[in-house]
């Protein structure tokens, strides 16, 4: 510190530089200023991609801010192209616990920023207002919260609860209480569920194939193998490869409904056939011959009955 800034000693940059990292590997907040030194270009030459390796190694220590100040050079896009979605990824976990024992309360305020404008995320006021809220929210009512927030962010928080009815207000207020990022997921996973099906009932076969995802995994619907059986084969009635190799499996393996390895093997090979994998592969389903001439018989009434089944090339 004393070589970069010259007190006491001949500044020579190059020289602290070289003490700084060296005490870096032992301690991440030495990284994470090194870091800060390098973005701002401060007493050293700017340089974006020397910040990005030194905060990538303040995080790897486990110093949460080492995360948000990723996240702040993908939101500013310094040096490096710039991305909300990439900065509220690295947001995201610079406030999760399961991440960092402590966490970044900046992290969160630039989180609520990004919700509040709709950058890199969808737009929701609850959602901002509730990573605004976060330290406070063992408060009893709202002034005396906004007695000790930072100025800065109270501001923000009082141009949102002119915003929010008091429903709104008191949803923000129960899942910023909740002391998890996991909140945030469940909410976004629920609404790209319910975009997904609205996509899938006006007949995208793509979207199709995902809701049999997931209602097959559970992501933001209560899982349900057979409904998601049921969108998959929606999507490979229309010629989806992914959806027809999905539905040989679940037959092949006896997932779902009864096994049926003739029947399976007939969706791989469709799936094939639609341009997903190689004949070869097949051999290691360990049919007989007689069930391999079964299945391809099969597959062939089935293009008979829906052409669909195939895409056209």
């Amino acid at each position: 510190l004393f070589l970069l800034h010259g007190h006491g000693v001949e500044r020579n940059a190059d020289e602290g530089i070289l003490w700084y990292s060296k005490a870096a590997k032992t301690y991440p907040s030495i990284a994470l200023e090194l870091g800060d030194l390098f973005a701002e270009g401060k007493l050293v030459t700017a340089n974006h991609k020397e910040a990005m390796k030194w905060y990538r190694k303040a995080a790897d220590k486990n110093l949460a801010e080492g995360a948000r100040a990723i996240g702040d050079l993908y939101a500013a896009g310094k040096g490096i192209p710039k991305d909300a979605k990439l900065a509220v990824s690295w947001y995201r976990k610079a406030v999760d616990p399961k991440e960092f024992r402590r966490t970044s309360r900046t992290a969160e305020v630039r989180l609520g920023d990004m919700y509040a404008t709709g950058q890199g995320v969808q737009k929701d006021l609850v959602i901002a207002f509730a990573f605004y809220f976060r330290p406070y929210a063992s408060a009893g009512s709202r002034s005396p919260f906004l007695v000790r927030m930072d100025p800065a962010v109270k501001v923000k928080v009082e141009s949102l609860e002119k915003k929010l009815t008091p429903e709104q207000f008191a949803k923000a207020k129960k899942i910023s209480a909740s002391g998890s990022a996991s909140w945030i997921d469940n909410e976004e996973v629920k609404q790209e569920f319910e975009k997904t099906k609205a996509l899938a009932l006006k007949g995208n076969v793509e979207a199709k194939r995902e809701l049999g995802l997931l209602y097959s995994t559970g992501k933001g619907v209560e899982k349900d193998a057979i409904k998601g059986f049921e969108w998959w084969m929606k999507a490979a009635e229309k010629g989806d490869a992914q959806s027809q190799r999905n539905i040989g499996i679940l037959l092949y393996m006896g997932r779902v409904h009864k096994k049926d390895v003739v029947r399976g093997y007939a969706w791989l090979f469709m799936a094939i056939e639609n341009g997903l994998g190689k004949e070869q592969g097949l051999d290691e389903l360990n049919l007989t011959p007689e069930q391999i001439t079964k299945a391809k018989a099969l597959y062939k009434k089935m293009i008979k009955d829906n052409p669909n089944l195939i895409r056209q090339k």
